[in-house]
């Protein structure tokens, strides 16, 4: 039986809203929704009687008409990963480093020049430490209730202008 693993960009459509929030309350416990602005990519695994989602990853543009980032950590000055979920029989597969990865190559492709941004749940910082993103502020504890979102630590990936 062979299985092969396809990833998706996909439209922030109601269906696919209905999906990241079926996928995202499985993997944390939690619904999270597709924020407005936002684009998705999905992972499926494919086998020949079965498509099953597996994982996903929203993320949004910088706004390139914006010259100041101001205050806030997740102003839209910089491009952002918002959320991603990988279904835990799936994990440490490589699955979330190749979703990154597609998202970082379109942010790349949008600005060149400015921080990537994420607020990462505490217990994946080490994922994004390896891929070279580095922590902005000391760890926050939040008011979040599910145990998956207590701890946040914000993070950016510098970018790497060629001289």
């Amino acid at each position: 039986m062979s299985t092969k693993i396809e990833i998706k960009r996909e439209e922030r459509t109601n269906s696919n809203r209905t999906k990241f929030r079926k996928l995202s309350r499985e993997v944390c416990g939690e619904v999270c929704d597709i924020p407005e602005n936002n684009y998705v990519i999905f992972v499926y695994e494919k086998r020949p009687s079965k498509v099953s989602l597996i994982g996903e990853i929203s993320y949004q543009f910088c706004d390139l008409n914006m010259d100041t980032p101001g205050s806030n950590f997740d102003s839209e000055y910089y491009s952002q990963i918002t959320f991603m979920f990988i279904k835990e029989d799936y994990q440490l597969q490589g699955i979330g480093k190749k979703l990154v990865e597609n998202v970082l190559n379109d942010f790349k492709s949008h600005d060149k020049i400015r921080p990537i941004r994420i607020q990462s749940a505490g217990r994946a910082v080490g994922f994004f430490e390896k891929l070279g993103f580095v922590k902005v502020g000391n760890i926050m504890e939040t008011v979040c209730g599910i145990s998956v979102f207590r701890f946040m630590q914000n993070m950016e990936l510098p970018i790497t202008v060629p001289t």
